[in-house]
């Protein structure tokens, strides 16, 4: 037993000197965990919110609205947004689980996203358009019926108050909508 904790303390021990002494290195470490404008951006996301969600299941359906509430919070020392979602889709019970972030190495923002409608994890992958004020994602996810299919995942701010959030995807070769979850805090 002692062994067991002996050996995680000299590791810490080791990294706590080894950060006492200024590197190249090691400064480029800091910078990369250093939150940043983009996670600052993201945290205006904290909060309650009520979410208004329009869903299609395929191109040219008809919309089926649903409502439902998003609780977010910054984890891990302000460098990710973790967004709890509960909701029903088609009148089906509904949860996900979704964390976005940005990363100061590839100065990409991803998002992974669990939900109970799939047993894997979607993860997307994308950039900030300032003018638009509109983070891009994409990625591929596994479709229970037809497989692997791409994905464009968008969120818009526009106040403080309001964003919105867009899912597109590609079918038998076609571009459509998916999803758009409308975002309005609670007060």
């Amino acid at each position: 037993m002692r062994r067991i904790t002996f050996v995680p303390m000299m590791l810490l021990v080791s990294f706590c000197l080894f950060a006492q002494e200024s590197t190249p290195e090691m400064e480029a470490y800091v910078k990369a965990a250093t939150p940043g404008k983009y996670h600052q951006m993201i945290a205006n996301c904290v909060g309650e919110w009520k979410v208004v969600q329009t869903s299609w299941f395929q191109p040219g359906a008809a919309p089926v609205k649903s409502e439902g509430s998003s609780s977010r919070k910054m984890i891990l020392g302000g460098r990710f947004l973790m967004n709890e979602h509960k909701g029903s889709v088609a009148g089906w019970p509904f949860e996900g689980l979704g964390i976005l972030g940005y990363d100061n190495v590839s100065q990409n923002f991803d998002l992974t996203w669990r939900s109970t409608m799939e047993t894997d994890v979607t993860i997307a992958t994308g950039n900030y358009d300032e003018k638009t004020k509109t983070i891009d994602l994409k990625g591929v996810m596994n479709e229970a019926v037809n497989g692997p299919m791409e994905y464009r995942f968008t969120i818009t701010f526009v106040d403080k108050d309001h964003f919105v959030e867009k899912m597109y995807g590609v079918m038998n070769g076609e571009n459509w909508q998916m999803m758009q979850m409308d975002y309005t805090r609670v007060k």
